[in-house]
């Protein structure tokens, strides 16, 4: 996928479903100075299928949609979970796995979106051969749409362990290689929301 703005510098933004209406009213207003947007849109159920938690089929939506394509903005649906042992179960289990990708494809086929980005955050050890076996079959799946994966940052939160972290906490949750070579991109979530920066630079 090509961008259609400064060559080394990709501009994109969220939309999150609890804050959809305001979101989408202020990339409406910022659409020329973007490359890609995600709509934080889409969770996890236990059976691997998927939740569309910002109602997408509503009319704003439609509106975005259509001016986005109009401008050569990208729509790239975000998939999250932050339960790391329903991921585990889903991706460790063939079937549930295969049935888990298919509900991803038919969301970007049938929304015509430009790709989708993967979300899947506390995950542990345990699940990080099961997810770069995941990534690399979605990126055989997902043929030319474009494939984002959004992983959390290797720093550990302070006062949660005591000495080095135990080999299944989740800074050892994601194969970077090969996060990197399934995904057309990787985003790291750099931002502190726990105040671990205060505490790590105190």
């Amino acid at each position: 996928a090509g961008f259609s703005h400064a060559a080394d510098l990709e501009v994109s933004g969220w939309i999150p479903y609890w804050q959809d209406t305001l979101g989408v009213k202020s990339a409406t207003k910022q659409m020329k100075k973007l490359d890609m947007v995600y709509p934080f849109a889409f969770t996890v159920k236990s059976d691997g299928s998927l939740s569309d938690e910002a109602d997408l089929d509503e009319s704003k939506w439609k509106r975005f949609f259509k001016l986005a394509e109009k401008r050569r903005v990208e729509v790239i649906p975000s998939v999250m979970s932050s339960d790391g042992a329903n991921i585990h179960r889903i991706l460790s289990d063939e079937n549930l796995r295969e049935n888990h990708i298919g509900h991803i494809i038919d969301m970007v086929e049938d929304g015509d979106f430009d790709g989708v980005n993967i979300d899947y955050e506390s995950k542990t050890s345990e699940t990080k051969d099961y997810f770069s076996l995941f990534l690399a079959e979605l990126a055989i799946a997902i043929d030319d749409k474009w494939l984002s994966c959004t992983i959390e940052a290797r720093t550990p939160v302070p006062d949660r362990y005591t000495g080095t972290p135990p080999a299944s906490a989740y800074q050892f949750a994601n194969d970077y290689p090969s996060i990197g070579r399934a995904c057309d991109s990787v985003r790291i979530m750099t931002y502190d929301q726990q105040t671990a920066d205060q505490k790590l630079n105190a």
